[in-house]
């Protein structure tokens, strides 16, 4: 191919019996190599490897290797009759070196792993009498992963009129070819903190026993991403009917360049409760227990959040953070925002919960169980980092006109290379690209919550057999789902080109709706249910023998959760229509 002859990878022979046809400048599936892109050439030169067939099939090795330890240690000291400490410590180290053979660009796929855990843990338990006792925990858990980078190329080694954000890295992808330093290669950085206090005690008075408590939680979570660093240059074959030929000529289909992107994400948690465990007689006996469960959303302590707002949109209000923002963004700073907060806080947030306990004849054979409880639960801190990809915090830019191809890919760029710009980081000045996606957070965020409830039924059948019922219900409340609020609308000479103009926003404001894309808003009102029956016997071992067997039906009707809104999580199918979505919970036969 170098030579310029592709008569051979072109062939039916390479292709599952298809003859490809090459476009211009290709005549009769060749071409004069002084055609060839520079940059193309200087990239083939250092992928370490030649072909070994006519067809470009290229061997090579990948390393694939790791090193796990963990290491445990414990310390428990008696004090005295009534008073004892412990403390338990676990560090876990997992190495794996890079899969790159060290001569082969294209053996590079996956980056070294450096991950390493802290874990400490830390109790104190004081009996004062018969009666009451106290119990404190501390624990400290740190976690450090990282993958580190193999030093391969950049676009000045190759002569491309581009700003390399990352030294000696880029990633560059060939459709039907190959690829070098692809995602699973990029480094990363995600060091996180939790930290959390518990206090527990309890008191028993006659037929009570009383229990009061709390914890406190604070997590923290920072995450370098190189992804928009690394920058990302395509070849599909759409200007020739085959990538490796656009390759070798500089066509792309699309070149992207950005900065690095971080999320800075911390959150409080506090609960507090008090319960109560009454034996009434001795064959019934009722808990109850009321817990307070705020809710208290992450925050930025740098304020690196980005939100849309539809209203703001329309009545073209601007951000006084940053003035240059299309209507509708607002960033802390901001009057409509809460602080550094991705949305206010939630106080009154209550979990009741009730359980009873009967042995109908009080002969010991036989139980009666029902319970309700009222659980929240807390997002976990990747949920929300979407929030480093947007602008001004994570600038992406991709062009897709080179008339010059990759070798100088912003030649038709009003302003040229943005990149140097944007390396200057966010301020007052700072502009915003045409066609961003973005994803927003409502300021009334409620948390998950779930309303369980159980009964079952129990009995001892003679000396050796125990039969037994149950059933479990919950409904989830608040799932959080994600919806397309800037849907592009399909109608006649709708293109892949024209999508954005098709999009609700540009349709109501050409002016400011070209900086929008994809918009996805988190929708809190989603749910799901879950209803079960289990029915067991059991035979207890006699004479050598144990016999038990179960049967379960269940069935989970759930909204399709959004785990990470704009990353890895997927929007509804039909904007605006939750409902279209809703379907059986995975991984959740109902027998």
């Amino acid at each position: 191919m170098l030579a310029g002859d592709f008569t051979a990878i072109t062939s039916p022979q390479c292709n599952a019996g298809r003859q490809i046809n090459l476009n211009a400048p290709f005549v009769n599936n060749r071409i004069d190599p002084a055609l060839f892109s520079p940059a193309s050439v200087k990239m083939t030169s250092l992928l370490g490897a030649a072909p070994t067939d006519p067809c470009g099939r290229v061997l090579f090795d990948r390393v694939d290797d790791s090193d796990e330890d963990v290491f445990t240690t414990k310390v428990d000291l008696t004090l005295s009759n009534s008073h004892s400490v412990f403390g338990r410590l676990q560090f876990n180290k997992f190495d794996s070196p890079t899969n790159y053979d060290g001569k082969t660009a294209m053996s590079f796929s996956t980056s070294a792993f450096r991950n390493r855990v802290y874990s400490l843990a830390l109790g104190d338990t004081k009996l004062f009498g018969n009666d009451t006792v106290n119990a404190i925990r501390v624990t400290i858990n740190r976690g450090n992963y990282g993958k580190t980078i193999v030093p391969l190329v950049e676009y000045s080694d190759l002569g491309v009129a581009a700003t390399p954000v990352m030294e000696d890295y880029m990633r560059l992808a060939v459709t039907g070819g190959f690829s070098v330093m692809g995602p699973g290669a990029l480094p990363t950085l995600t060091p996180t903190w939790t930290y959390q206090v518990a206090n527990d005690l309890t008191v028993v008075r006659g037929s009570h026993q009383w229990g009061f408590g709390g914890t406190y939680i604070h997590n923290k979570y920072d995450s370098t991403s190189y992804l928009a660093a690394s920058g990302n240059t395509t070849f599909t074959g759409q200007a020739t009917n085959l990538g490796l030929a656009d390759f070798l000529i500089g066509r792309a289909a699309s070149f992207s360049a950005g900065t690095l992107t971080g999320v800075q994400t911390r959150n409080h948690y506090i609960g507090i409760y008090a319960q109560d465990s009454w034996r009434m007689s001795p064959n019934v006996t009722i808990n109850v227990g009321l817990r307070w469960d705020p809710y208290l959303p992450v925050y930025s302590p740098d304020g690196r959040f980005t939100r849309f707002d539809r209203e703001r949109f329309t009545q073209g209000l601007r951000s006084t953070t940053f003035p240059n923002a299309p209507p509708g963004l607002i960033f802390p700073g901001d009057d409509a925002m809460p602080g550094n907060s991705i949305a206010r806080n939630d106080w009154l947030n209550l979990a009741p919960r009730v359980g009873l306990v009967i042995d109908p004849k009080g002969e010991g054979r036989e139980t009666i169980r029902t319970s309700y409880g009222r659980l929240y639960d807390l997002p976990h801190m990747q949920t929300f980092s979407a929030q480093a990809q947007m602008s001004p915090w994570g600038n992406t830019s991709t062009v897709t006109n080179m008339p010059q191809g990759w070798d100088n890919p912003w030649v038709a760029v009003p302003g040229g290379d943005p990149i140097p710009a944007l390396l200057n980081g966010p301020n007052a000045s700072s502009t915003f690209p045409l066609g961003a996606n973005y994803t927003t957070f409502p300021l009334d965020l409620p948390a998950t919550s779930t309303d369980q409830w159980n009964i079952s039924y129990q009995r001892q059948v003679g000396p050796e057999w125990m039969v037994s019922a149950n059933y479990l219900g919950n409904v989830v409340h608040n799932v959080w789902t994600a919806n397309q609020i800037n849907a592009a609308v399909f109608g006649p000479g709708a293109t892949v080109p024209n999508t954005n103009q098709r999009r609700e926003l540009f349709r109501e404001n050409a002016a400011t709706g070209q900086y929008f894309a994809s918009i996805q808003e988190l929708d809190p009102n989603g749910s799901s249910t879950y209803n079960g029956v289990m029915v067991q016997v059991q035979r207890r071992r006699a004479d050598g023998f144990s016999l038990q067997g179960n049967y379960t039906f269940s069935r989970c009707i759930t909204d399709r959760w959004n785990q990470e809104p704009g990353v890895s999580g997927a929007p509804y199918l039909i904007p605006g229509n939750r409902d279209a979505d809703r379907g059986k919970c995975p991984n959740s036969p109902d027998h």
